[in-house]
């Protein structure tokens, strides 16, 4: 939502509840990917933000090319394409599931019983 003043097409909160529910998908295939085609833990980190960069690069194409949104003119663009969806994924998605599989790691208490 912060970065809807970056584009000109007016968008419902349910187009973007749809666009992250989106995000969550690409982030969950670009981690199982990177899990089983990567065995080294700094090269899978780094292969899951360049997967998740290639999914944004598809889907902004697509969108642009499909109308289904266009930039403002604060819109930083390269190539043609919007910067900060680019790297948006990447930059929240990874930080997530790196602190969910660390607290999935985590032991817990015994509850007394």
């Amino acid at each position: 939502m912060a970065q809807m003043p970056l584009y000109a097409t007016a968008m419902s909160i349910r187009r973007c509840l749809q666009a992250a529910g989106g995000d969550l998908a690409l982030t969950l295939l670009a981690f199982a990917a990177a899990r089983v085609l990567v065995r080294r833990r700094a090269l899978r980190w780094t292969s899951f933000a360049l997967l998740l960069m290639l999914a944004a690069i598809l889907v902004e194409r697509q969108a642009l090319s499909g109308g289904r949104w266009s930039y403002a003119a604060s819109m930083p663009t390269l190539a043609g394409m919007g910067i900060v969806p680019l790297v948006q994924l990447p930059l929240i998605a990874a930080p997530v599931v790196l602190v969910a599989t660390r607290a999935s790691r985590t032991p817990r208490a015994a509850t007394p019983g």
